[in-house]
């Protein structure tokens, strides 16, 4: 008997987010992947949508799916199952609950978040879109940096729309997001913003996010200067380890990062899911 999905409105209660980090440890050594599950949103959800569903075994957590969108028009979803629990149809019932709920929203794309040597993709019929490495800090950068840095507020808006526009794709509705639940680092050479970045908090783990320098500031040492900052300033903290991921296709990206201390830990897939 197939186990039923159960909707979580409003985001997980602290003993459920115990259980999930429990399950993802559980697949995480089973499976020796990682799981893209966004720890920072989930202990933030907003309480009007259905954005998580689990499957229980008594009390026990074994099957996890979460919906997620950090731009307009957009959304990702990411799940697991408990190994012993697999093959029973778990799977695609998680998915089927969270897709009739994605359907009813706008968005133009969901994507798919499996780890490379996942399957599960071409079962449901969800096709190949683009694919991310994840990487982490092994050794700290040095090397000058020229910058400061301190959060954005609202006033920054327009500086960092038009870098997340440029490199991601972001459209003309995007608003400055709520610096309590996503905060916004800028970097500034003099009184001149320079680049862009979130850093999300996960399970001891520092993630760096939409990490931008304009265009036309490109390959003038800024990327690297940013990077060896906000890496520094993250290991001062306590921070034990720093992450970030990057299109397997930015060459450029890729290379900054290496030379900034990164190393490449595994290779994610996003599929394009038919709406």
């Amino acid at each position: 008997m197939t186990l039923q999905p159960e909707p979580v409105r409003g985001g997980l209660e602290a003993a459920d987010l115990e259980r999930v980090a429990e399950l993802e440890a559980e697949c995480v050594r089973h499976d020796g992947v990682r799981l893209k599950l966004e720890w920072s949103e989930l202990r933030q959800r907003p309480a009007e949508h259905v954005n998580d569903w689990v499957c229980r075994d008594g009390d026990r957590v074994v099957a996890f799916c979460g919906l997620y969108s950090f731009q307009a028009g957009q959304f990702e979803v990411c799940g697991m199952v408990a190994p012993g629990f697999r093959r029973r149809g778990v799977a695609r019932s998680l998915f089927a609950a969270m897709l009739e709920q994605a359907r009813s929203r706008p968005s133009v794309l969901l994507l798919l978040v499996v780890d490379r040597a996942g399957a599960f993709a071409a079962a449901v019929g969800a096709t190949y879109h683009h694919s991310e490495h994840s990487m982490r800090l092994t050794e700290r950068p040095t090397g000058p940096t020229g910058l400061t840095m301190r959060q954005a507020d609202l006033a920054d808006a327009p500086f960092v729309a038009a870098c997340l526009g440029d490199a991601f794709g972001v459209g003309p509705d995007w608003t400055m997001p709520d610096p309590a639940r996503r905060p916004i680092t800028l970097f500034f050479e003099g009184s001149r913003p320079v680049a862009t970045i979130h850093v999300a908090h996960e399970e001891g783990v520092a993630r760096l996010y939409g990490f931008v320098v304009p265009a036309e500031l490109r390959g003038q040492g800024y990327g690297g200067q940013a990077l060896r900052l906000i890496v520094g300033a993250l290991l001062d903290a306590g921070h034990p380890a720093v992450e970030l991921e990057v299109a397997t296709a930015n060459e450029s990206a890729l290379s900054l990062y290496r030379r900034s201390g990164f190393a490449l830990v595994s290779t994610i897939d996003y599929h394009a899911v038919p709406r």
